[in-house]
């Protein structure tokens, strides 16, 4: 990946195993990730500084607060940043339509995603 040490991402999921690999493989690739598993402490986090990530990753369904409200929130803060959303149930076609258009989300991946998908989503996110 060209983009090295550089680029910083915030990652958020209700499931510690899931942002545990994820964390592991970005960082792998000298980028600086910070996770979270409960979507109120990253839009905290966030808040203190809205212009530090280059991506938001963000879970569709989490029991603290939904991915939709989150992004909703993150983009009150910054609404240039680029998003993607992972989930592991299919949203519904309205859902879908309105992170795009709404919320604009670049794109959804769907889990359990292999970690070549997962890293071509990440790169087509993370721009120049």
């Amino acid at each position: 990946m060209e983009q090295s040490g550089t680029k910083s991402i915030l990652i958020v999921d209700d499931e510690r195993d899931i942002l545990t690999v994820i964390e592991q493989m970005l960082e792998e690739l000298n980028m600086t990730v910070d996770s979270f598993t409960d979507p109120k402490k990253a839009l905290e986090s966030f808040r203190i500084n809205p212009t530090k990530y280059d991506l938001i990753i963000s879970d569709f369904r989490m029991p603290q607060m939904s991915g939709l409200d989150f992004i909703y929130n993150i983009r009150q803060l910054n609404p240039t940043v680029n998003v993607v959303v992972m989930s592991a149930f299919d949203p519904t076609k309205g859902e879908i339509d309105s992170a795009k258009s709404q919320l604009r989300v670049s794109e959804i991946i769907t889990k359990p995603f292999n970690f070549a998908q997962f890293l071509n989503v990440v790169r087509r996110n993370l721009g120049p």
